[in-house]
């Protein structure tokens, strides 16, 4: 699976796509673009699931790079028709009924559309509530060693 998400990012990367695209210009030549050629190679996410019996979290990062051409490309239209269907009758299928009560298709869909790199990480606030933590355990240490009889 790890070596699918790399061989993923790499065929889909918009920089990539952008190289190409300006190689192409300098020669007069449309260059071809990454997302939509794999697109047209990928059976949809209702197939993948359903036909394929792929896992939802595997038929999800297949398919992140076209829902986010999608959601980027949206006023050109039309380019991703085969995997523009109703996603959320898809999800459904995905979680036993009982999931449905606790969350909605459009959490769940907006969750596996993310990747990690979408994914914030405030790393000072981080790195300064854990040396909070710490300075607080190291003091209760303290105390508890100074309470005990010895």
């Amino acid at each position: 699976q790890v070596v699918m998400h790399i061989l993923l990012e790499f065929i889909t990367d918009s920089a990539v796509s952008k190289i190409a695209e300006e190689a192409g210009e300098a020669s007069k030549v449309a260059a071809p673009n990454p997302v939509k050629t794999y697109a047209e190679s990928l059976p949809p996410l209702e197939e993948l699931f359903n036909t394929y019996k792929l896992d939802s979290v595997s038929s999800w990062m297949l398919c992140r790079p076209i829902f986010q051409a999608i959601l980027t490309e949206e006023k050109k239209g039309g380019q991703y028709k085969l995997h523009e269907g109703d996603r959320k009758k898809v999800v459904r299928q995905m979680l036993p009924e009982e999931a449905w009560k606790d969350i909605t298709p459009t959490l769940f869909d907006t969750f596996f559309s993310f990747s990690l790199y979408d994914m914030y990480f405030p790393e000072t606030c981080y790195e300064t509530e854990l040396t909070r933590l710490k300075d607080t355990d190291q003091r209760m240490a303290q105390k508890k060693k100074s309470h005990q009889p010895g």
